[in-house]
């Protein structure tokens, strides 16, 4: 019997990641890719010793048993569920190496040929890592979609008059933002790196930079808040002259917002959008907020 050593060490390799990994999720257990690939390796190594060896059949088999408890152990000590996790990770091999043979028992037409031949000449762990590349894209690409398609009856534009700078922006509508300014008690937009830079301008940043913020405007001051990870951290708050929203064909002026301006990551938020909405602007409060609306800039229809 021909001996493909590079086939036996892939196939072995990745067969053994695919049944730890369907073990885990099938048990909701969270994957530990390290063990994953420590197990993985064990079960590669222990391949390749076997073609090179002819011994009894019992001790054969008592050296795959010792396998199978030397992989749980490696995979699941110290879960709670380490017999049931043990069991369903044998059931899975056993329905994977079943699965394999009656592959090639179709292919070969012959029982000693099924077990001693590969069903084709691409070994079936590079077969397997290839299914694992595509899933993996596929997942990100169905997510980043799911999330386009979901943000997109909630995004608009906005126009933002202030330090005598006009400009527009891309806007996501974060029901998850219910920031108010503890000095105005006025609904905070926050605004990205990207857009607080554009709104500082080059003076306004040195002046952010030098905690000289009262002379990029009087108002202005710092809010404290947590993020979604717990950290505390700090916008500046800044009043703007006006403030415009887009709702469909529509332009409204916005009367009663403050800005957040942040000045950590450079990434846009959902979407690349720059602006995150307050929910007051379009849930009720927006009769407090006194919408006009605005054919252009600061001009009432």
């Amino acid at each position: 019997m021909n001996v493909y050593i590079e086939a036996v060490l892939i196939d072995n390799f990745f067969i053994t990641w695919l049944i730890a990994v369907l073990t885990f999720k099938a048990l909701s257990i969270k994957v530990n890719w390290l063990r994953i690939a420590i197990a993985s390796t064990l079960g590669m190594v222990v391949a390749l010793i076997f073609p090179f060896i002819d011994i009894h059949i019992a001790i054969t088999l008592t050296i795959r048993i010792a396998l199978f408890i030397g992989l749980s152990f490696i995979l699941f000590f110290k879960s709670r569920r380490f017999i049931l996790a043990s069991l369903v990770f044998l059931a899975f091999t056993f329905t994977f190496g079943g699965a394999i043979f009656a592959i090639g028992l179709a292919v070969h037409g012959s029982l000693y040929y099924a077990l001693t031949r590969p069903v084709t000449n691409i070994p079936v762990g590079a077969i397997i890592f290839a299914g694992f590349l595509i899933y993996f894209v596929m997942k990100k690409l169905v997510r980043k979609l799911k999330r386009v398609y979901l943000a997109k009856g909630l995004t608009t534009t906005v126009k933002i008059e202030i330090l005598d700078k006009e400009l527009e922006f891309n806007a996501f509508l974060d029901t998850g933002n219910v920031l108010y300014d503890k000095k105005t008690d006025l609904p905070v937009v926050v605004l990205s790196a990207i857009a607080s830079l554009k709104v500082l301008g080059d003076k306004g940043f040195s002046a952010y930079l030098r905690g000289k913020i009262n002379e990029i405007d009087k108002k202005a001051h710092y809010m404290d808040f947590s993020g979604v990870d717990g950290k505390k951290n700090k916008l500046l708050i800044l009043e703007p002259d006006n403030f415009l929203v887009y709702f469909g064909q529509a332009t409204h002026k916005i009367e009663g917002v403050v800005l957040g301006l942040t000045l950590g990551s450079s990434k846009g938020f959902v979407n690349n959008n720059d602006v995150l909405l307050h929910p007051a602007i379009y849930s009720s409060e927006l009769n407090r907020l006194e919408i006009k609306p605005q054919s252009s800039l600061g001009e009432s229809q």
